[in-house]
């Protein structure tokens, strides 16, 4: 008997500042000896384990929350600062630019998530796209952010 176990983690940025959320799921499945033999059909079952493991996340992520999920386009069209519509198929920014953009934040202007949010007219820092996230983050380094 083959025993194959594959995890799959995802955290992202919490509610509060420097906090975060994240869900793991582990999933494990026996096979018999004869896939030994059948390395295709073995890798098959390996990446069929770890994609069921990826959308188990996922769905624990999305299941009664109205936060969109990180990587997948938020479903309704917002206003940015400026007051314009951003498109609803804006990539979101990274859990990397979220923490580097509250860290300068903090550090240049003493800003919070709160803060950026006011400004962006959004609910929380998921729903900033990677462009706008980018675009604070060259105002805060160049000291033009308000």
């Amino acid at each position: 008997m083959i025993k194959i176990n594959a995890g799959f983690t995802k955290k992202i940025p919490g509610v509060q500042e420097y906090s975060s959320e994240g869900v793991h799921v582990t999933l494990e499945m026996e096979l018999p000896d004869a896939f030994l033999d059948n390395k295709p059909a073995l890798q098959e079952q390996i990446q069929s384990l770890i994609t069921d493991a990826r959308d188990q996340v996922e769905h624990q992520l999305s299941d009664g929350s109205s936060r969109p999920q990180l990587g997948s386009p938020s479903s309704s069209p917002r206003a940015n600062s400026n007051g314009r519509l951003q498109p609803s198929t804006a990539r979101p920014a990274s859990n990397k630019q979220l923490n580097f953009l509250l860290s300068l934040a903090k550090r240049t202007r003493n800003l919070g998530a709160q803060d950026i949010c006011q400004e962006y007219r959004i609910s929380n820092l998921q729903e900033l796209s990677s462009r706008q996230a980018s675009e604070l983050i060259e105002r805060l380094k160049s000291g033009t952010a308000a």
